[in-house]
């Protein structure tokens, strides 16, 4: 602010704010670092907006530099896609934005098929929108869950076996992909009434196991996973309850469904919402999945005494 106090009368050939990538997408317990970098943001827009000239740069960690930040620090932001930038090349991209008069430029080496997926895991974000880097890794995992058979596949060896062995089963698929997300060699790295959180858990590494289990099941899983169900062995309970309902919503079971609401629902309210005559004609045509359906039907709408409802009996001449 006092660069810009002291040079506003001067013309200047740059006039350049250097910032970081928590002003421009944010992270965890950086929120006095972008609210920061916000003022020299909204710093460069008040001096282009009075014709002068100025540049704003945000840029990642630099590789072989940092900004204070240790190798475990590092590691964390590796994890999130946020690699360490070549200073050579962060040089060559500052360069490049002062020449060409750039208002705000963003330096950063990007691992966008970890990163993506976990910023979007909540909400989608149209930061990220016309990035082709971006739309593609988001594409691809829009495909994978269309495509996948994971969960019918899944569902029918669960079935095959006992519920000891279902359990076993699922345990070992849980277990063996939390390891995967924290590195470790194997499942034995967290046990099945441990608390993911326990183990080093993360919210970002409760995205990626839940990207991971989704891959493997075909399921469509929410981002508060391990958050809903803390521990293996109460996520194998959910995963389980989850996979072999897909295996039975089958169009079996939705006619089983739909014969039970049709028996529950009293009959006056068939004739206040103006169905009755459709079910009957559907029930007379004999249109439906074989006779036991259209009897169903038929039966369904009968009276105690045999007669169909809604028809009246004509009155009896009269002597």
């Amino acid at each position: 602010m006092w660069l810009d106090e002291r040079f506003q009368d001067t013309p200047l050939d740059a006039f350049v704010v250097f910032s970081s990538i928590a002003g421009v997408w944010g992270g965890g317990g950086q929120g006095p670092s972008g609210a920061a970098n916000a003022v020299l943001d909204a710093l460069v827009e008040w001096r282009r907006a009075r014709g002068l000239r100025a540049t704003a740069i945000a840029c990642g960690a630099l590789d072989e530099i940092g900004v204070g930040m240790d190798e475990a620090a590092l590691a964390q932001l590796r994890r999130r896609g946020v690699l360490p930038v070549a200073p050579e090349l962060a040089v060559t991209a500052m360069v490049q934005a002062v020449q060409g008069n750039e208002k705000f430029v963003t330096v950063a080496d990007m691992d966008w098929g970890a990163f993506v997926p976990a910023f979007t895991s909540v909400r989608t974000s149209p930061l990220f929108a016309d990035l082709p880097e971006a739309k593609a890794v988001l594409q691809a995992a829009r495909q994978d869950s269309e495509d996948s058979g994971a969960a019918a596949s899944l569902a029918d060896s669960l079935r095959a076996v006992s519920d000891t062995e279902q359990n076993r089963l699922l345990l070992r698929l849980v277990r063996g992909h939390a390891s995967v997300v924290l590195g470790h060699g194997g499942a034995e790295g967290i046990g099945p009434r441990q608390a993911f959180q326990e183990v080093g858990f993360d919210s970002l590494a409760a995205v990626n196991l839940r990207n991971s289990l989704g891959t493997a099941t075909g399921l469509r899983l929410p981002a508060t996973l391990i958050f809903d169900y803390p521990t293996p062995e109460a996520l194998v309970g959910y995963l389980r309850a989850e996979l072999l309902q897909e295996a039975d919503d089958g169009p079996d079971a939705r006619e089983d469904d739909l014969r039970r609401v049709l028996a529950s629902v009293p009959f006056a309210r068939f004739k206040e919402a103006g169905v009755l005559d459709a079910l009957l004609s559907l029930a007379e045509d004999g249109s439906g999945a074989g006779g036991s359906g259209a009897g169903g039907a038929s039966t369904a709408t009968r009276t105690r005494t045999g007669r169909r409802p809604g028809r009246r009996r004509r009155p009896a001449p009269r002597n």
